[in-house]
């Protein structure tokens, strides 16, 4: 069945990135990252922590909004599920992000 941009069909795609990053680095790329996306995404400052509970009392829409937010965000970043997916983040005549920067930093020692 042929791919159709339209959201109604799941694709899934098994990549090597390393592979990537290597041709990445060979067409120009500079810093590279591999890591996974829990990783990148709260390098990235996504915080999936719930809101204080206090928050109920005194807003209680703003502690609906904020917890439905951070339950999407946990989605994201779940080891298990979403957050396990990998990353390969690359630059091309500019810098990285600075919070992938250092990620690409530390898994070089």
């Amino acid at each position: 069945m042929p791919a159709i941009p339209d959201g109604s069909r799941d694709i899934t795609a098994h990549v090597a990135l390393d592979a990537c990053a290597a041709a990445g680095r060979a067409a120009g790329a500079g810093e590279t990252v591999l890591t996974t996306q829990r990783v990148a995404l709260r390098a990235l400052g996504l915080d999936a922590r719930r809101p204080p509970l206090g928050l109920a009392a005194s807003d209680p829409e703003g502690y609906a909004l904020t917890l439905c937010r951070a339950s999407q965000d946990a989605e994201l970043v779940d080891a298990a599920g979403l957050g396990g997916f990998g990353w390969l983040a690359q630059a091309v005549d500019m810098a990285l992000p600075e919070s992938l920067a250092k990620l690409a930093q530390t898994a070089r020692g």
